[in-house]
């Protein structure tokens, strides 16, 4: 009875993946992953991911003037922004081109040589409108004095 018992027991397998079904998973989400990672950043617009990185330079600027309590500036220039007294350009892709229109004027225009906007120390910012221009297309960002974001809608 104890030999019949031993050969009609079927084998125990315990819950869980061995570590080859784990391997052979990686495997194929790493290859899934290779596939459309390149074809999701190819449709990402040039101009729209530009647009985001000024409206976040702005932001990072008035951060930055509140944080020192020092005035920052911001050079504006036709090819892109930067911090004044900085080398690194904040720059537009090809094509395109950065027009200012302050509070007080009625159009768009280039950017004078030399042009800042400035944040104070407290984080306030005269109100001012940026539009990229290229490509039969153009981004307006229209800049709250206060916040430095774009009015809700914007």
């Amino acid at each position: 009875m104890l030999a019949n018992d031993m050969t009609s027991r079927a084998p125990v397998r315990t819950a869980g993946f061995t570590l080859l079904e784990v391997l052979l998973a990686l495997a194929i989400a790493g290859l899934i992953a290779a596939i459309t990672v390149p074809f999701m950043l190819s449709a990402v617009d040039p101009a729209d991911r530009a647009a985001e990185d000024l409206r976040t330079f702005c932001r990072q600027t008035r951060r930055d003037a509140i944080l020192s309590g020092e005035p920052k500036f911001i050079l504006v220039t036709s090819s892109g922004l930067r911090l004044k007294g900085s080398e690194d350009l904040l720059g537009l892709p090809p094509g395109w081109t950065l027009e200012i229109r302050r509070s007080t004027e009625k159009k768009f225009r280039k950017p004078g040589k030399g042009e800042t906007w400035e944040f104070n120390g407290e984080g306030l910012c005269e109100p001012i409108t940026l539009r990229m221009a290229g490509s039969g297309q153009s981004y307006e960002m229209a800049f709250d004095p206060l916040t430095a974001l774009e009015p809700a809608g914007g």
